[in-house]
Formats: C-alpha cells, structure tokens, sequence
C-alpha cells in the first residue's frame, strides 16, 4: 500500500537574511525602548519622591512660618494695647502731677504749733484743707502764710475759722489749683 503522509503542521515560512536581519533589529529597538522606558520612569518616580519630600518640608515650614507670624501678631496687639495703656497713665499721672504738687506744698507747711489734719480734692480743681493751730499765734502765722503769694495756688478761700475744745483752733481753706501748669 501507498503511504500517505499527512503534514498537520502548518506551514512555515522561511525568512530570508534580510529579514532576519530585520526583526533581529526590531528586537534590539524594543529591548532599548523597554530599558530607556523604564530607567524613565523610576528616574520620574525619583524625582516625584524627591519632590514631595520638599514640598512637605516647605510645607511645614510654611506651617511654622504662620504660628510665628500669628504669635507675633498676637505680640504686637499686647505691645499695642500696652502702649495705649501707659500712655493713658502717663496722661493721668501728668493731669495729676499739679494736685501732687499742691499737697507737697500743704503738707510742707512747717509752722511750730499747727499741722494739717486734713485734705481732699472736693474737685479736680480744688483741695479743700484743714488746718490745726494750738494758739492765736500759729493761727497768725498760718493765715499770713496763706495771704502772701506763693506763686502756685490761684485762689484761697477761707471756709471759717472754730475754735475747739482745748483752746486749738481748726481753719479750713479751698485752695484753687492752677490749670496745666499755668
């Protein structure tokens, strides 16, 4: 019997040279291609992480940069606000610098036999005094003192004169501060 053979094998084309050649370039273009694509990207995710590694620390630098500023803030509206309130003492300590003057002035008064057992301010204008004498002559004295003028109070007034048990006397006066210094 004939033999018969059955090729099931597809056929198989046979390259040339030239086209071997060919698809050998094709892989070695390819081969590069997927070394240069990759050495990219890891190159790329370097750099991304290197990135965000500054942007975080930029970023919280900025974070810090912002509480210091914000503290600062804070520091400079206390400077403000205490600037505003020692002008505002300085102001009332200079408003009161007068009526600090005018009770040295009272309370400097050295006439034997008187002494001062008392003062207020019934006004911010004015000092209302009382004044103790043991007898007619430091009384005198007292009086004549607050006739002649000192230079400093602009009025003195007298409220009367008592005389207490004892045999002292007691003389009240309103004494009218200058203005300003004036």
């Amino acid at each position: 019997m004939a033999s018969i053979g059955v090729n099931l094998l597809k056929n198989r084309r046979v390259l040339s040279e030239k086209e071997y050649q060919q698809e050998r370039k094709l892989l070695r273009f390819s081969v590069i291609a997927v070394v240069i694509v990759t050495v990219v990207t890891v190159a790329l995710s370097v750099v991304m992480i290197i990135l965000s590694t500054r942007i975080s620390a930029l970023d919280s630098s900025i974070t810090k940069a912002s509480t210091t500023l914000s503290g600062l803030t804070r520091a400079s509206a206390q400077q403000i606000y205490l600037k505003s309130r020692l002008q505002l003492m300085s102001t009332y300590l200079d408003n009161r610098s007068i009526a600090r003057e005018a009770l040295q002035r009272v309370f400097s008064l050295s006439i034997p036999g008187s002494e001062i057992t008392g003062a207020s301010f019934p006004t911010d204008m004015t000092l209302a005094v009382q004044v103790t004498a043991d007898n007619i002559v430091s009384l005198n004295q007292v009086i004549a003192y607050y006739q002649a003028d000192n230079g400093f109070f602009t009025q003195v007034v007298s409220n009367g004169i008592q005389r207490v048990k004892g045999g002292s006397y007691q003389l009240q006066l309103i004494l009218t501060l200058p203005k300003n210094g004036t």
